[in-house]
């Protein structure tokens, strides 16, 4: 089961607010703990977002506050973990660093060129096992309809797949590698 939530363990916990970290990760603790009762694998995706009444974060910032939101998600122990790209080899290095579980890669809709280069850094720097790909892959059809959506999701889209596949042939590690 894919289990999202937004977290940014950099929120400060002001006077007579609760504390949004501990809650969220009390939540995902009980929907892995749940979803191992029942004998199903655990899908954790974090969105990080800025901060309240803050400028917007800087790509170290957001570095910082998607490889900290790993650390305490993989402390919980989910069976897969779903997270934004780091920005960059580094970021990806970081989360090698610190990750007890398998992660995948999410698009965030970013252009499917992009993506292709995002995924190769993630499994070659992150250990990454793969993606969880979207809008990457299909974005362009939203606007189509009928046949033409058909060819676009056959002739591009498909291939798009295809490709992100053969892009991590050797490179991911499997999800369920001890």
């Amino acid at each position: 089961m894919k289990f999202l939530v937004m977290m940014n363990p950099a929120r400060t916990i002001g006077a007579g607010e609760p504390d949004l970290t501990a809650e969220t990760l009390q939540v995902v603790r009980e929907v892995v703990e749940d979803c191992r009762a029942v004998g199903i694998p655990s899908v954790i995706e974090n969105l990080i977002y800025a901060l309240p009444g803050s400028e917007p974060m800087t790509p170290q910032q957001r570095e910082d506050a998607i490889v900290e939101s790993a650390v305490l998600l993989t402390e919980l122990n989910p069976d897969l973990l779903k997270l934004e790209y780091p920005g960059s080899a580094a970021g990806c290095r970081r989360l090698a660093d610190v990750l007890t579980v398998p992660w995948a890669v999410l698009s965030a809709g970013v252009d499917f060129d992009t993506f292709t280069d995002v995924i190769k850094v993630s499994c070659d720097d992150g250990g990454a096992s793969g993606f969880i790909a979207g809008r990457s892959v299909w974005k362009e059809s939203i606007g189509l309809v009928g046949e033409e959506r058909q060819t676009f999701l056959a002739e591009v889209a498909v291939p798009r797949l295809t490709n992100l596949r053969e892009a991590i042939a050797g490179r991911a590690r499997p999800w369920n590698a001890s």
